[in-house]
């Protein structure tokens, strides 16, 4: 990403000071058009990212509740950038109030923001699910394939693969360390997974 690539995104869609609602690590956002939010991704969100989460909001039965949850109504690529339109939530954020506001008035916040989770557990998710994990690339949660105990086993093999790769780089002999010394790195994992053994330096779960 270049600030070259944002400049020409802001110039084509209007885009400035009095158009942004906020910005982060993520995104900017910035109102556009009737009740929709404009935001463009500056770090490395990807369209399938996007899509799954879109795809993810479009299947929930928010019928039953009293506000409105996000809803994202296109994604695209465009000048190495990613963007989306989405839904514009009505209020402000919460953040920039709870400074300001006396005890009694942070008990009442405190109230509101219980009694909006409570509703939010009548929220019905699409049935069957067909992974045990959002957002999952690599397919290792599909309940296809197994159990949760099963998705467990295989999403641990693959993050230990992957945090080996950066102890090889940073523990000098690791590959004669590995075979002579005790899995040191692995123990954090399945001291409070008793379902795990090991046979080697890695865990097999059942």
């Amino acid at each position: 990403m270049s600030r070259e690539q944002v400049d020409l995104l802001r110039a084509k869609y209007q885009l400035g000071a009095t158009s942004l609602l906020g910005k982060g690590m993520e995104a900017e956002a910035h109102a556009y058009g009737d009740g929709q939010v404009l935001k463009v991704y500056t770090n490395d969100i990807t369209l399938e990212y996007l899509r799954t989460l879109q795809a993810f909001y479009a299947d929930l039965d928010a019928s039953m509740l009293s506000y409105q949850l996000p809803h994202i109504y296109r994604v695209w690529e465009e000048e190495g950038l990613v963007l989306s339109l989405e839904r514009r939530l009505p209020g402000v954020a919460l953040s920039t109030k709870l400074a300001n506001l006396k005890e009694s008035e942070l008990e009442a916040v405190f109230q509101y923001y219980l009694e909006a989770i409570i509703e939010l557990r009548q929220v019905r998710f699409p049935s069957p699910l067909e992974r045990y994990k959002l957002f999952d690339p690599e397919g290792l949660s599909l309940q296809s394939k197994g159990d949760f105990n099963r998705f467990l086993s295989r999403y641990l093999e693959a993050r230990l693969a992957w945090c080996e790769l950066y102890v090889q780089r940073d523990v000098e002999d690791w590959e004669q360390k590995k075979r002579t010394s005790k899995p040191f790195w692995v123990n954090p994992i399945r001291a409070n997974m008793p379902w795990c053994t090991a046979t080697s330096s890695r865990p097999t779960c059942w």
